[in-house]
């Protein structure tokens, strides 16, 4: 039963199965526990099927009691209320996912606890919904939730759980209301049976997301893992590895691999796998059902045709079917593959005890017997049941170890002890301790394969054969003297030469070939382990390496592959061996013995114990050459080698180890190192001989990088390329001309002095495909890396044949547009193959040279989304002169831009985008149509561009509807249903007077009534992105018959798509709801035409003239006058006519009849409503054509307008929403007497619904009063609802692998409100900022908010959640000191909108949006830490392959225009919208921030690097334009200005509108390029200082006059201190800044490789710290000024001495002058320093007149043990400390005064005392009972200030009795210090020190305080926290019970801290310039002392000798504690204090 249920559940997730379970378990205990509560939770049908669920159930059960209830009262049915509760409560709930197997961690876990849910709700048994509440007593509808969520994840480094999501607390209650219908509980506020809806969230606890390398990586492990647990994907993943088991026994027995066995065979290898494998899938079964159930499966495999021959073919497909309805697997089983270079056995833990309790005697070698023995390169499998135990031969055992599945862990191996224990401790050569590395694979769910490795491996990028031989004794000619014989001198020259001389001829001890790219081959552990050196020979196996030469020897020990002290020999021979070394610590295991043993004191010595290095020799090729084009290139390369004298080994010929004494040191360890048995030691390395000439011709594919191992860093190396041709002809295009690569000056291993990269290139690979060269050095390889590319790729998608000029070029370029290839320029002056690329500005301008061809835009046509394309050939001449030019020239670095071209008149559009992948340095620009149409309708419609003013485009729409001239017909354009065209050319009408635009002019070519009707042309403004509606008019009674729509959008590629089409919801609708009157309306605009609405009638309208007025005046006229009246009654007179004329044709009855008419003439108007009743009137044509004339006449239609533009007229804008002017009308009695006196009114609203905007005219006021009330803007109960959500905050925070917080991303104090009766909707995000959380991080604070002051505004909900309750009612507010500094900030960002639920369209009032001003400081080189680490986690399960191909397939794709219909599109209206103004400040540091950086660091390369890997075109844009800042700038700082954005009366797409908006904030920062160039440093940041100019002088009159009219309630001054702070201030900053940037130019072009950097002061551009005054300004400048001088002076000696070390001349010349110059630059540089010190000084004293606060980070950074979990953030925010000092106990002792009696001169007194004498003893007492003030001060370590209290006089509490007078006293302060830090560390110090008042100066620390304390940080943040959680705890339970209330007051609680006298200061030690020069000698040999002393540790132990991983180096010197306390005076007093936190 386990194993099914086991099987079913992991496997399949089996629901039936749970349900059987459920039914046949858990179901019958409820049922015998009795309960009768829940007992409608039982489904009692006990078949395993789904019949329904908890709700259907609960329904069901409901159902049944109502039935109950109607029966008990006798079939009287009525409306029975339910109150409904629900209660729920979880106390804890656990998921875990992640491997099946249980003693592994979970790859990720979600923690659920304290889960309460309490809902109540009142239902009707009749509605079934939610009834009115009309009891108060009634909860009403409600739910009360609260919750606590974590979450952790696997930390695969550490194999811990690693907290993601911190405990998260969130609160909430939800109600639903619904008011009856006499309900007056919220007048005004919804209609009759409203209801409301109200929400609150309270979520007091930060939600804090931790993220670090590992989190990235489990993630990606994770959806490995999910992708396997689908049902289909893991039945086929077990099978496949059921299958390779089923082969491997089946290729046991079939040795002659024939494939087929016979059926005895067959059987026996069935029964092999079911004995070894699937134990438990036959588990319970006897031998006759086993042999059953084999003969049944041989049976399914049995060939028929073939008789007893059983093939493996058929074998799978009966373990196919079988399989099909069962599993097998082999979950219990793990694999283990030996790759340590000898036997390696293994057992479980459980094999090995029971084995320990068989034996009566242990013995080591029987226990031996029982393990599983593993051959080098083998693997076995295990059934795992606990932990595992390893052996290797020689070696302890390694037992008690846990099995991970993600976890790669060491383990140390020891030797057994062997012979005598007097013998010598085994020491190694290698000086590696041996160590077992095993690495997890986790294939499946349940599966795990662990490759154990030895600690060093070998990773290849290229195919090698490697060889590895012994040294032995022939390398004493290495060993350094005094060293003993296991140290090796790497400092010798020639250092190269000497190892291949030994190696040569030395015995090969291991050896393997064929090593593929990507393996891993692990160094044999006898190697790693022996006393003997070895070395490593790698011999690559590629085409060009023919030859089979081996590079260069390899030394296998620690020192030389780490290289810790950057020895230039050992780096050099890295590079010529083409090795990269990476190392990672990793842990190591424990036994229980040494596990359990206490933990060392010292962190530095535990860590390394816990762990170890494991290394990894990548073997890389000598040159990489990617192709970044979109075609295949063809590449030749060669080298011609050259004798290298460097490389020649000046002493006599070693030895080698064959000539050796044959006897060893390794002769007694051989069981242990049995590396001298890999290989016959007969067999000798010879090398194959040297310097041979490389050449190789390779292809390489789009996107692909060519690896050549058979380059010579030392030559120069040269390059042809070639286009590939796929034909089946030896086809090729020409070579190019040979380019010279030289790598020799490059900055590789050879060369540490050499260039990071080489000038580009220029590369013409033929027509229109000119390429560019570049070669830079890699930041992973370290290795030249070659790129092809094109910078510019141009795609011609227009249907033109163009032409194309590049600025400052002769050539141009022809494009046909047939598609292919793009053209490809680089753009620079230089045009031959091999000259140097010349960086100039960049642009193209273009020009048409052929009409549009159908034929060749039908190549980007996609008519399945476009329709069919229909194109008239445009002429490039109009009446014999070109109407082309060449356009304006394109900036083509202008990524991320669209845009219009123009050459001439003809107009096409250009997009401008950047590539990604391997194409990141290239951008595309695409040449597309600018403006398509399409034709959407059911009908033919005519199109024809125009070009001119409004006016000019109005006149020419009526000119083509009255005469159409010839030229227009042909310009003229048919576009069928479905059809869409591109425009080219707008024909110029504009008379110069108007601005001009481009219109679309068409017409619907529709049957109309009667033959002389001439169709109106429209006009469609192209240039406006939104909808345009249009009206059609009938050819009869000129009504409205249709509404067109022209929607305008841009598309994907920037061209402006224009659809035209019916529209699905009219703009507008006019109301007449009058009960008599008619209106009649027309557009203010000369060429509208007037409607009628009869009573309580509608119509659709949009405007008749889009371009004139939008306005719409109306008048109210008598059913009289009206239209229809004066129609009907002009028909009856028409056919009276008739009549009569038949009978007698008499003129004056004819006269009458038309003066009867002309008397009607105002009354006739057009008919809007009535077309199907004149249809049915008139049935022939003369009547129908008589109608329409008499509708259409001028004496009929010119009194219709009169009347409306007459007087009782009114004028309307439709724009407006809400209640309008009322419009005159003729009452009753006045329509039936005739006199119009207009005494009566219609009331006049508009409202919108479902889209349309109504103007709507009542009889009544009613509903116009609803209207104004907002009622009917409300759309619902949304304007009812109430909803408050309060987010403490949210924080993301990075880590690496230490772990250590690296950057934090906080955004605090995050609300959504919406309060009842209101539809306005505000969210706020009151702070956000991004902290570099490193403690050597440049710029602490990232991005930050500019403070805009304190946010007073009164909450938007006035019964919200509040911190009153925090405090009881007893306690006055005022006296809570921890409370009076949480004011809180002006939002960052919010944003106000107001909301009005519509049906198909959102109608948003108002929406503002204001953003804070940021201050954003960029230190490139720390982001490129952070990015790298997340990109290289995040590509490390990523593949590559097609993702750099994407670039190329996108440039060839079609043309895609969707209409806005085919997107599906919600339409939004917004009255108003208005984005703030808002501005940045940006601070760019592209300069790494260590000055000793060797460029290893380049961040140029780093940036390139991570573009190559992104698939975001965006992300690749913004980092290609970082590259071209740094390539120009080291340090800029541009303040980017944005103004503000407002938009009323839109009505379109919500993404139109944003893409507009994100448009004109790009062409704003486009306009604002020229400020990076003057913020450079080095100029002094002109453009800053310009801006501070202004500021300062507009403050001056702005705030002055502020302050005079406020009358100075506000304070005085501020208009002068803006003055001081931006002209004085920033002139002195500026100054500072030029004299910076100059001192730091000239240090850099005096400094060499000579320099040293001892005494020399830190560059003024990497010191970013400011003096804090001028006073400390000077000093700093005068110790800069004389710390250069001496580093001037000291250079003089020590640069010519240092380039003598070299040995060359070139190093003496270099050196000499060098000291020279230095001492010259240290004068003027030191001088320029002085300058810039002084200056900042004088900006920073200017700063002190800023009432702002110090910025600071949103807490210090957390810190714990390496590889310990990272600890909670506890805090989230600690912008400050508050610091309450309340008293201050002191004493001071005095000796007693003593009266002095004045004697004469017998010795007799007569008692007197003097006068002086008293004034002393009057003074003395003074003093004793009132001494002098004090005040108490905090300093910060770093910030050096102080922070003082109020100067108060003690009071003197008591004496002591004695012979000294021993005073207590007592200082009571009460007043608070707030301790603002920008880099607030745990560790820091601060310093509370006690004064006399008169002895403080806060700008200097030289006086001694009388009493002083220091406290660090972190136990300051101890006690704050405590307070914090007090807090946290008392508002939690304030949310979760509505009647917690305050008993208790929380405060800070005091702490006593004892006062000590400080200690005495030390006398300066001053040194002469002789003891500089001595100092500086003395450095370079401690220096060169240094590079071996690293060197001496000891092999045997753990790495201890390894301080670069921690970064520390020896040890200091302990103190003696008595020292100390001699050092400090005695106790001085106490002082009180409480520490609080400042949040904001």
């Amino acid at each position: 039963m386990t194993v099914v249920q086991s099987k079913l559940v992991r496997s399949l997730r089996n629901y039936e199965f749970a349900k059987f379970c459920w039914k046949t378990l858990v179901q019958p205990e409820l049922y015998n526990e009795g309960s009768v509560v829940t007992h409608w939770l039982l489904d009692k049908d006990s078949r395993p099927r789904i019949q329904c669920g908890v709700i259907d159930l609960l329904l069901r059960h409901v159902q049944t009691e109502v039935s109950k209830g109607i029966k008990r009262r006798k079939g009287h049915a009525s409306d029975i209320l339910y109150d409904a509760s629900v209660v729920s409560v979880m106390d804890n709930a656990i998921v875990r996912f992640g491997s099946s197997h249980v003693f592994a961690n979970p790859l990720i876990e979600a923690n659920f606890s304290q889960v309460h849910v309490n809902a109540s709700g009142l239902l009707s048994s009749q509605t079934g919904w939610f009834v009115p509440e009309k009891d108060e007593n009634q909860n009403g509808n409600k739910v009360d939730f609260q919750s606590s969520v974590s979450a952790s994840y696997l930390n695969t480094k550490h194999n811990h759980m690693e907290c993601f999501l911190e405990p998260y607390n969130s609160f909430g209650t939800a109600t639903f209301t619904v008011f009856p219908e006499d309900s007056n509980v919220h007048p005004g506020v919804g209609d009759l049976g409203a209801a409301s809806f109200t929400v609150h969230l309270d979520c007091p606890r930060f939600l804090n997301l931790n993220t670090s390398r590992s989190f990235f990586e489990t993630a990606s492990v994770m959806n490995a893992v999910m992708a396997q647990s689908a049902p289909k994907t893991f039945r086929k993943m077990i099978f496949d590895r059921d299958v390779s088991y089923i082969r491997s026994f089946w290729d046991t027995e079939d040795q002659t691999k024939s494939g087929f066995l016979s059926k005895g065979e067959t059987l026996k290898v069935l029964q092999l796998v079911i004995d070894k494998h699937w134990k438990d899938e036959v588990a319970g079964l006897n031998q006759t059902q086993k042999q059953h159930f084999i003969d049944t499966f041989a049976n399914l495999a049995d060939n028929q045709e073939e008789d007893e021959v059983f093939f493996l073919d058929n074998i799978i497909s009966a373990f196919k079917i079988y399989t099909s309805r069962c599993y097998f697997s082999g979950s219990e089983e793990i694999l283990l593959k030996n790759n340590i270079g000898t036997v390696l056995k293994a057992s479980t833990k459980d094999l090995e005890e029971h084995s320990r309790e068989k034996m009566s005697e242990f013995e080591y070698q029987n226990l031996l017997s029982t393990f599983s023995s593993i051959d080098n390169g083998g693997a076995c499998a295990l059934l795992l049941s606990g932990k595992l135990a390893l052996v290797t031969p020689g070696y302890k055992m390694i037992g008690d170890i846990n099995v991970s599945p993600y976890q790669t862990m060491m383990f140390p191996l020891r030797h057994r002890k062997k012979g005598s224990s007097r013998k010598r401790r085994h020491s190694n050569a290698s000086g590696f301790s041996p160590h077992l590395t095993v690495v997890p694979k986790s294939d499946s769910l349940d599966s795990i394969t662990l490759d154990v490795q030895t600690s060093v491996r070998i990773c290849t990028k290229v195919p090698i054969n490697i060889r590895i031989v012994r040294i032995g004794k022939s390398a004493g000619k290495f060993h350094k003297h005094g060293y003993g014989k296991k140290k090796i001198d790497l400092g010798r020259k020639n250092m190269i030469s000497a190892l291949r001389r030994v190696v040569e001829g030395a015995p090969i001890v291991y050896e393997k070939g064929g090593i593929k790219e990507g393996n891993v081959e692990p160094l044999p552990i006898g190697v790693l382990d022996s006393s003997h050196f070895h070395a490593l020979l790698i011999q690559p196996l590629t085409e060009h390496d023919s030859n089979g030469s081996w590079r260069e020897p390899i030394l296998l020990t620690k020192d030389f592959l780490f290289n810790p002290t950057h020895i230039r020999e050992v780096t050099r021979c890295h590079a010529l061996s083409g090795i990269v070394v990476k190392r990672e610590r990793l842990n190591v295991h424990l036994s229980s013995k040494h596990r359990n043993s206490p933990i060392a004191s010292d962190t530095r010595k535990n860590i390394l114990r816990r762990t170890a290095w494991d290394t990894e020799i990548e073997v890389i090729p000598f040159f990489l050459l990617a192709n970044s084009l979109p075609f295949p290139i063809v590449v030749r390369t060669w080298q011609t080698a050259e004798e290298d004298g460097s490389d020649l080994w000046d002493e006599p010929l070693l030895p080698s180890a064959s000539a050796e004494n044959a006897d060893s040191d390794d002769e007694e360890f051989t069981s242990a190192t049995p590396s001298i048995h890999f290989r016959r030691t007969d067999l000798f390395h010879l090398s194959s001989g040297r310097n041979f000439d490389h050449y190789s011709q390779d292809t390489v594919a789009i996107g692909k990088t060519l690896r050549l191992s058979g380059v010579s860093l030392k030559d120069t190396l040269f390059l042809q390329v070639s286009q590939h041709v796929n034909a089946t002809e030896n086809v090729s295009f020409m070579w190019t001309n040979p380019i010279q690569i030289e790598l020799n000056k490059m900055k590789t291993g050879v060369n540490k002095k050499g260039e990071t990269a080489l000038p580009k290139l220029i590369l013409d690979l033929g027509d229109n495909c000119d390429c560019l060269v570049e070669v830079s050095i890699g930041v992973d390889t370290r290795v030249p890396e070659c790129t092809i590319y094109s910078p510019y790729w141009i795609m011609n998608k227009t249907g033109l044949k163009l032409e194309y000029r590049v600025s400052d070029q002769k050539k141009s370029y022809l494009d046909s547009g047939i598609g292919g290839l793009p053209i490809m320029i680089h753009g620079s002056k230089s045009e031959h193959t091999n000259e140097k690329y010349q960086n100039v500005s960049k642009e193209i301008a273009v020009i048409p040279l052929e009409c549009p061809s159908q034929e060749v835009a039908k190549t980007w046509w996609d008519e399945t989304s476009n329709g069919v394309l229909v194109l008239r050939r445009s002429i490039l001449e109009d009446n014999d002169q070109a109407i082309v030019d060449w356009s304006k020239d394109i900036p083509l670095d202008a990524a991320g831009t669209t845009g219009e071209i123009k050459c001439g008149r003809f107009i096409f559009n250009v997009r401008i985008d950047s590539l990604a992948g391997a194409f990141h340095r290239s951008n595309l620009i695409s040449f597309t149509p600018r403006y398509v149409v399409k034709n959407m309708l059911h009908i033919n419609i005519s199109i024809l561009p125009i070009y001119g003013g409004p006016s000019d485009a109005t006149r020419k729409a009526s000119q083509l509807r009255q005469n159409m001239k010839e030229i227009d017909m042909k310009r003229k354009l048919d576009l069928a249903p479905g059809e869409s065209t591109v425009l080219f050319n707008f024909h110029n009408f504009s008379r110069g007077i108007e601005k001009p635009y481009h219109f679309i002019a068409f017409r619907v070519n529709a049957s109309r009534f009667g033959a002389s009707f001439k169709c109106k042309w429209h006009l469609i403004p192209a240039d406006a992105v939104e909808s345009h509606f249009f009206g059609e008019h009938d050819g009869s009674y000129d009504t409205m018959c249709g509404i067109l729509e022209a929607k305008i959008h841009s598309s994907d590629a920037g061209s402006i798509l224009v659809s035209i089409s019916h529209a699905e919801v009219p703009p507008y609708r006019i109301e007449n709801r009058s009960s008599t009157q008619y209106i009649r309306f027309i557009q203010d605009d000369n060429e509208a035409v007037v409607f009628e609405l009869p009573p309580m009638y509608s119509c659709a309208y949009t405007w008749d003239s889009p371009l004139g007025k939008k306005k719409l005046r109306a008048v109210a006229i008598p059913e009289a006058k009206s239209k229809e009246y004066q129609l009907e009654e002009a028909l009856e007179l028409e056919r009276y006519e008739e009549a009569s004329q038949v009978k007698d044709r008499d003129s004056v009855t004819s006269n009458n009849t038309v003066d009867s008419t002309d008397s009607d003439d105002e009354s006739i108007e057009t008919e809007t409503t009535k077309d199907p009743l004149l249809d049915s009137l008139y049935k022939g044509v003369s009547l129908d054509s008589r109608a329409r004339k008499l509708n259409k006449t001028e004496r009929y239609r010119s009194p219709r307008k009169k009347a409306v533009f007459s007087r009782c007229s009114r004028s309307y804008i439709m724009t407006k929403v809400g209640k309008q002017k009322d419009l005159p009308c003729p009452s009753a009695k006045e329509s039936d007497s005739g006199h119009m006196m207009m005494s009566s009114k219609l009331f006049t609203y508009t409202r919108i619904e479902a889209g349309t905007k109504i103007l709507s005219f009542s009889d009544s006021p009613w509903l116009a009063d609803q209207v104004q009330a907002g009622i009917m803007r409300k759309g619902g109960n949304f304007k009812s609802a109430l909803c408050e959500v309060n987010v403490q905050g949210f924080g993301l925070y990075i880590m690496d692998d230490f772990p250590k917080e690296v950057m934090a991303f906080v955004m605090r104090d995050i609300q959504l409100q919406k309060p009842t009766g209101s539809i306005e909707l505000t969210a706020r995000v009151r702070h956000f900022q991004v902290d570099a959380m490193l403690p050597n991080a440049r710029y602490p604070i990232i991005i930050q908010p500019l403070l805009l002051g304190v946010d007073r505004r009164d909450p938007l909900i006035k019964d919200g959640v509040s911190d009153d309750w925090i405090v009881p009612e007893s306690v006055d507010e005022k006296d809570c000191f921890w409370m009076q500094h949480k004011e809180k900030p002006c939002p960052v960002f919010e944003i106000a909108c107001s909301y009005v639920p519509q049906l198909n369209m959102m109608w948003v009032p108002n929406l503002a949006i204001f953003i804070c001003p940021l201050k954003l400081h960029i230190d490139v080189d720390y982001i490129l830490r952070v990015l790298g680490m997340v990109v290289n986690s995040i590509n490390k399960y990523q593949d590559g392959g097609k993702r750099n191909l994407a670039a190329t397939s996108h440039a060839n794709d079609q043309l895609k225009y969707v209409t806005r219909g085919q997107l599906n599109v919600c339409l939004t209206y917004i009255e108003k919208l208005h984005i703030a103004p808002v501005y940045f400040d940006m601070e760019l540091n592209i300069k790494s921030d260590d000055p000793d950086d060797d460029g290893e660091g380049d961040s140029s390369l780093t940036l390139h690097s991570i573009a190559q890997r992104t698939d975001s075109a965006g992300v690749a844009g913004l980092l290609s334009w970082v590259i071209n800042v740094g390539a120009n700038f080291a340090h800029v700082s541009p303040t980017f200005r944005y103004s503000k954005e407002i938009c009323t009366d839109q009505y379109c797409d919500i993404f139109d509108l944003l893409q507009e908006i994100a448009k004109s904030y790009v062409m704003q920062t486009v306009k604002q390029a020229y400020k990076i160039v003057f913020s450079m440093q080095l100029l002094g940041d002109p453009s800053e200082l310009i801006r501070q100019y202004k500021t300062g002088v507009r403050d001056l009159f702005v705030k002055t006059r502020a302050e005079v009219a406020a009358g100075g309630k506000d304070g005085v001054g501020k208009g002068v201190t803006s003055l001081i702070q931006n002209v004085v201030g920033g002139t002195a900053f500026t100054v500072g800044k030029a004299s910076g940037g100059i001192a730091d130019l000239i240090d850099a072009i005096t400094t060499n490789e000579t320099t040293s950097k001892h005494l020399k002061p830190k560059s003024l551009s990497h010191d970013g710290s400011h003096p804090d005054n001028v006073i400390d300004g000077v000093l700093e400048g005068t110790k800069f000024f004389g710390q250069n001088v001496l580093h001037g002076i000291a250079g003089v000696v020590g640069n010519p001495y240092r380039g003598a070390k070299t040995g060359t001349a070139t190093g003496v010349a270099k050196g000499v002058v060098s000291g020279v110059t230095g001492l010259a630059a240290g004068v003027a540089v030191g001088a320029l320093g002085f300058v810039a010190k002084t200056f900042d000084g004088i900006g920073q004293t200017t700063k002190y007149l800023d009432l702002g606060v110090i910025e600071a980070r949103c807490r210090p950074a957390r810190i714990v043990p390496w590889g310990r979990p990272m600890c909670g953030n506890g805090l989230a925010y600690l912008k400050g400390i508050g610091i309450r000092v309340h008293t201050v106990r002191y004493q001071k002792m005095r000796k007693r005064v003593i009266q002095k009696v004045d004697t004469d001169h017998n010795g007799d007194g007569d008692g007197h005392v003097t006068s002086k004498e008293y004034k002393r003893i009057r003074s003395a007492e003074e003093r004793r009972k009132n001494p002098p003030r004090k005040l108490v001060s905090i300093m910060h370590n770093k910030e050096k200030y102080q922070y003082a209290t109020a100067p108060i006089r003690p009071k003197l509490l008591e004496d002591a009795p004695g012979s000294l007078v021993l005073s207590h006293y007592a200082v009571t302060f009460e007043e608070t210090l707030i301790l603002r830090s920008s880099d607030l560390q745990l560790g820091d110090v601060v310093a509370i020190s006690f004064w006399n008042y008169h002895g403080l100066k806060a700008t200097t620390t030289r006086r001694r305080p009388l009493g002083m304390c220091k406290i660090s940080v972190g136990d300051i943040y101890h006690l704050v926290l405590q307070l914090y959680k007090e807090e946290l705890m008392r508002k939690e339970t304030h949310l979760s019970s509505e009647n917690a209330t305050a008993d208790s007051l929380i405060i800070p609680a005091p702490q006593e801290c004892a006062l000590f006298k400080p200690c005495k200061k030390q006398k300066p030690d001053h040194k002469e310039i002789f003891d500089i020069i001595h100092e500086e000698l003395a450095a370079i040999e401690k220096s060169e002392e240094d590079k071996f002393d690293l060197f001496d540790s000891d092999s045997s132990a753990s790495d201890s000798d390894d301080d670069s991983f921690l970064g520390g180096g020896k040890k200091g010197k302990e103190e003696d504690p008595s020292t100390v306390v001699k050092a400090n005076e005695r106790l001085f007093g106490s002082i009180s204090l409480s520490f609080f936190p400042i949040p904001w």
